[in-house]
């Protein structure tokens, strides 16, 4: 009876591992093809990722890609889920230092350009312009944009005393982050955005900001 059992234990024990490592490579694969999407994306552009360029990038066929997605506009969903859940991952992980106001702003700009001031979130404005128009995926699109919003709010709850919890803030800055990385990327302008003149504005910037808050 030991004997059997000790089997059945270790039957159990190899199945469960064999489990784990599929789904394993279920999630590695499916991460991939996401980044691959992406990365398309920022290449050659929202309509010129088609499912068998994707594919090509990711070094699959468009058959796994459509097993796990579905659909062009399925997997481009899951891009962009993939993007707000990373959002809220950093805002959760994100510490806020600063003694003073200006310094308090400076924490609250790199919080905002480590994910807003990257490549990446170029592909994810590309993917909610074009399904937030899409019947079939408007309300998921504005539903995770809802998400976002929210999560950033919460970030103001977690952190009374600091600036980040005044929304004007964080607004004023990420919208200069974004206004930058639409301007800083060759392929997307004839005129690049200068990096060393964006940080002088951004200067400028936290020094007005500084002073209105100090005043009220």
């Amino acid at each position: 009876m030991d004997a059997a059992a000790n089997r059945q234990a270790t039957g159990r024990r190899k199945h469960v591992h064999s489990a784990q490592q599929i789904k394993s490579g279920l999630d590695s694969t499916h991460q991939r093809v996401i980044d691959a999407a992406i990365d398309c994306i920022l290449a050659k552009g929202y309509y010129r990722a088609s499912s068998n360029e994707i594919a090509r990038w990711a070094g699959l066929t468009w058959g796994v890609i459509q097993y796990h997605f579905g659909t062009r506009e399925g997997l481009m969903l899951d891009a962009l889920r993939d993007q707000v859940r990373k959002l809220i991952e950093h805002s959760e992980r994100h510490v806020f230092t600063g003694s003073t106001t200006r310094e308090q702003l400076w924490s609250v700009y790199e919080y905002l350009y480590e994910f807003f001031g990257r490549r990446e979130y170029l592909a994810t404005l590309e993917i909610n312009l074009n399904l937030v128009r899409t019947p079939s995926t408007e309300a998921v699109v504005r539903a995770e944009v809802h998400r976002l919003h929210d999560a950033m709010a919460q970030v103001g709850l977690r952190n009374p005393a600091h600036v980040v919890s005044n929304d004007m803030v964080v607004e004023v800055l990420r919208s200069v982050i974004v206004s930058h990385r639409l301007r800083a990327d060759a392929s997307l302008t004839a005129v690049v955005d200068d990096e060393k003149a964006f940080r002088d504005r951004v200067e400028m910037l936290v020094g007005a900001l500084a002073e209105d808050l100090e005043k009220a």
